[in-house]
């Protein structure tokens, strides 16, 4: 679904609306805010930081982001060489959402000579829970199509995983030879 010239209320409402219908039915597509994130400094990429469960979450990556994710996403974000993630659990407000409803949509993002790209398809998505039993496939949308306030074409697949249950879960993705894990406490 292409989504062209929206305003930041009905990218939110569209980013809810959507959100809703994966944990219910599925969702092809999902609209973020995406303006451009401010420049800051960053420390450490990627290090663990542990939970009062115990649970070692992993922190977002701070540097190297392509910048084509960070045109497209103006969230933290994690990831490597052709893959990368919007950050979801460092977000308080969407980690709560998780919780409350046993599942997420975020964006992935497939690099390619630092632009995001179609060419190398969709990521492969797991999650196995390291506090107890239990293994999940994640889901991936089609490639999804929108345009910024400036009216710059962004892209990103749009991503979806169902918990079983809360816990501490080690999440893959992968696409091509690159593969990417975090750890996250539901």
């Amino acid at each position: 679904m292409a989504v062209t010239e929206m305003s930041k209320v009905e990218r939110a409402t569209l980013t809810g609306v959507c959100s809703t219908i994966l944990l219910t039915a599925g969702c092809a597509a999902a609209e973020r805010d995406v303006e451009r994130p401010s420049n800051t400094a960053a420390t450490s990429a990627a290090t663990p930081k542990p939970t009062s469960a115990g649970c070692s979450v992993t922190r977002p990556t701070t540097e190297g982001i392509p910048t084509g994710v960070r045109q497209t996403y103006d969230g933290p974000a994690f990831g490597q060489e052709q893959l990368w993630v919007g950050a979801w659990w460092s977000d308080e407000a969407l980690l709560e959402e998780a919780r409350q409803h046993g599942g997420i949509k975020y964006p992935s993002f497939t690099i390619q000579d630092d632009d995001v790209t179609d060419e190398l398809g969709p990521p492969q998505v797991s999650a196995k829970r390291l506090d107890g039993g239990g293994e999940i496939a994640g889901d991936t949308g089609g490639y999804a199509t929108a345009k910024d306030d400036s009216g710059k074409t962004l892209h990103w697949w749009p991503t979806g995983i169902q918990f079983s249950g809360p816990g501490c879960w080690r999440i893959t993705e992968t696409v091509g030879s690159t593969s990417i894990t975090y750890v996250v406490d539901i």
